[in-house]
């Protein structure tokens, strides 16, 4: 009776806790992910938005059971396809008041970054982890576009 009665506490002790887990609300990742990256500024930026980025992805990993963890990953890679387009749409093809290396790099990049000419090794992937490693070299290009073109977000300095 007493094992019997341990156990009914056991089990009915944890309800409320089981409840408390499937109703608490979860991370808008992308919206996180914009108000992190919207921290990262020169000279440090790209490497801030690398951690953004990972943070990001971690959390949709670590952060969501199981079953909701694709479903996050898919909507973070549509908020950076949109994202990316929105950048891509502000990039202008000439620079004015780049001098140097930025000077030579700019149309070069920006070239790439338009025909989609990126060095991808998908070998060793899934198809959806393809996918979604393509949409964050081309969102990461964007936004290195974005500052050195100094575009509408950008703020990379001279």
């Amino acid at each position: 009776m007493k094992q019997l009665l341990t156990l009914c506490v056991v089990a009915f002790g944890a309800v409320p806790l089981v409840a408390a887990q499937e109703t608490q609300e979860r991370l808008d990742v992308p919206t996180w992910f914009d108000k992190c990256t919207a921290l990262s500024s020169a000279p440090i930026a790209n490497e801030m938005d690398t951690r953004c980025m990972s943070s990001a992805y971690d959390y949709c990993e670590l952060g969501h059971p199981p079953v909701e963890r694709r479903v996050c990953i898919e909507k973070l890679n549509a908020h950076l396809l949109a994202k990316t387009k929105e950048i891509a749409e502000g990039l202008p093809d000439q620079v004015a008041g780049l001098s140097g290396f930025k000077k030579w790099s700019y149309p070069r990049r920006l070239e790439e970054f338009r025909n989609d000419e990126f060095d991808r090794d998908c070998s060793q992937m899934t198809e959806f982890m393809c996918e979604t490693f393509n949409i964050v070299v081309r969102w990461s290009a964007a936004r290195e576009l974005e500052r050195l073109s100094d575009a509408p977000g950008g703020s990379e300095a001279e």
